[in-house]
């Protein structure tokens, strides 16, 4: 219903901006035409805003697992809706006039659709940026693990391949415009860099330190603090990866 909602609430703005710029086009007196082409800039610039965040919610509906639904919206879009409902009434009856009306009913709806759009925007970035560090963070092999498969284990094509795709990963991720096909490609490449950095060897490491980036390696897994015992802390400082590592509360 959330998404229902979203979608038609785009669509009605769609429809309502090609009725007035018809208008705008058949009309034959100045003042009438300013006045349209006010009415019309006005719902652009807040009908676009909304009609964006169509667009990212359509994309970020393709993730599996996540949940898109914002309590703090679902007042706002209602009001909208209604504020839209307004207009639109408004504008059967006086047209161009309807710029001008004692009650600002244009007004209340552009308002309406940048708050809208505002509250959307931010939840929509917040899904996103769990989303996608998530995915990041299932990509990343570390620098001295994946420099070893190259000149320890003699893995190069295991190397080559898990860098490329690395690369083609981090492209679409810092060109991501909430496109479903830019979507796609970073599904793709995250699935691939995590696929790749299983078969990562890390045989020649400290048992502890074997243990700690065992878990960090395999998809799904977790490495619980406990696992930074003072042998590993000490491997890490000695190998200047005290600052590569984080540690997130599940």
């Amino acid at each position: 219903m959330y998404s229902e909602v979203i979608v038609s609430l785009k669509n009605q703005l769609g429809q309502m901006r090609k009725e007035i710029e018809y208008y705008q086009d058949s009309a034959n007196l100045e003042d009438k035409k300013e006045a349209l082409k006010v009415i019309s800039a006005r719902l652009d610039n807040a009908g676009k805003k909304i009609e964006d965040e169509a667009r990212k919610h359509k994309c970020l509906e393709k993730i599996d697992c996540i949940d898109l639904h914002y309590e703090a919206a679902i007042a706002p879009l209602s009001q909208t809706r209604k504020d839209l409902q307004a207009f639109k009434n408004l504008w059967l009856q006086a047209e161009d006039s309807s710029l001008n009306d004692e009650y600002n009913t244009l007004y209340s709806l552009t308002e309406s659709l940048k708050n809208t759009a505002k509250l959307l925007s931010e939840n929509h970035l917040k899904i996103w940026d769990e989303w996608s560090s998530e995915q990041k963070s299932s990509a990343q092999v570390d620098d001295f693990i994946l420099e070893q498969q190259k000149k320890v284990h003699g893995e190069v094509e295991l190397y080559n391949q898990y860098t490329s795709a690395k690369r083609e990963f981090d492209t679409h991720m810092n060109s991501f415009d909430f496109e479903i096909s830019g979507l796609v490609r970073i599904q793709q490449f995250a699935k691939k860099c995590a696929e790749l950095k299983e078969q990562m060897n890390t045989e020649d490491l400290p048992e502890s330190v074997k243990q700690l980036f065992d878990k960090l390696n395999s998809v799904g897994d977790v490495a619980y603090v406990s696992l930074l015992t003072p042998e590993v802390m000490d491997w890490l400082q000695q190998n200047n990866k005290l600052d590569t590592l984080v540690v997130r509360q599940r």
